[in-house]
């Protein structure tokens, strides 16, 4: 437990560098709230140098030398780094899956007096095109039928809410779906999920803000917190609310 709580402290302070400062703020009464959400993986490449957290390097690309380092996008954290020649080609392909699986853009509209909100989910970013383009040296190719669309239903209630897309509807509840709160860092919380690359539980943190309404969200949402997420964070990936839009 105390792992996890240094995990969570050092989560926090990573978050503090994902703030949003340029959202407009909250209105009276919003017919509409408009929002998107970018997901990166927490791992970035310069001049032939690939530069991640340790855990990164040894569930995607196992075995490697990797030395460590101040990380030179910030200056309070100490990360892996390995050269590109380092890379075992067999280990090339988990990489890029690793970039991909982990990349994507979710735009999202919430309809208030309806409890409803309209998804749309690219699984690309522009950071994710760039690392194809200058690591793999080849453009990042998104198929026709990857870009997803669907619609939440919320029934807030009972704590319920209904996934509709083309082709299935799915009910799920969200009332026993808790965050841990941590009394240091009052709008962090953590939760439990299933990781690709450790196969097993993993926690994540959430950053929210007390201003946002609970369906500002790009995870399913939590009986126990009334309020918007800014920021979820992962060992893996970081995703952080970019834009955010009242009428």
């Amino acid at each position: 437990m105390k792992l996890k709580n240094i995990f969570i402290g050092v989560l926090f302070l990573f978050s503090i560098g994902c703030v949003f400062s340029q959202l407009n703020p909250p209105i009276p009464n919003p017919k509409k709230i408009t929002f998107t959400y970018k997901t990166n993986p927490n791992i970035f490449f310069i001049n032939d140098e690939l530069y991640a957290d340790t855990l990164v390097f040894k569930g995607v690309i196992p075995k490697v030398n990797y030395k460590l380092i101040t990380s030179p996008k910030d200056s309070t954290k100490i990360i892996g780094t390995i050269k590109k020649e380092q890379i075992k080609t067999k280990y090339l392909k988990e990489l890029a899956g690793f970039i991909s699986h982990n990349s994507s853009i979710k735009e999202i509209q919430y309809v208030v007096s309806e409890r409803k909100s309209a998804v749309k989910m690219t699984p690309s970013t522009q950071e994710c095109e760039e690392f194809f383009i200058q690591f793999f040296k080849r453009p990042y190719v998104l198929f026709d039928n990857a870009v997803k669309k669907m619609e939440l239903l919320y029934d807030d209630e009972n704590k319920k809410f209904t996934s509709k897309t083309t082709y299935s509807n799915s009910s799920n509840s969200y009332s026993r779906n808790f965050l841990k709160w941590y009394p240091n860092y009052p709008d962090v919380g953590s939760y439990e999920t299933d990781d690709l690359y450790i196969q097993k539980n993993q926690t994540n943190a959430v950053v929210i803000d007390k201003t946002l309404d609970k369906h500002i969200s790009p995870i399913p949402l939590f009986g126990n917190c009334n309020y918007g997420i800014t920021t979820v964070i992962s060992r893996y990936y970081t995703t952080t609310l970019v834009s955010l839009q009242y009428d």
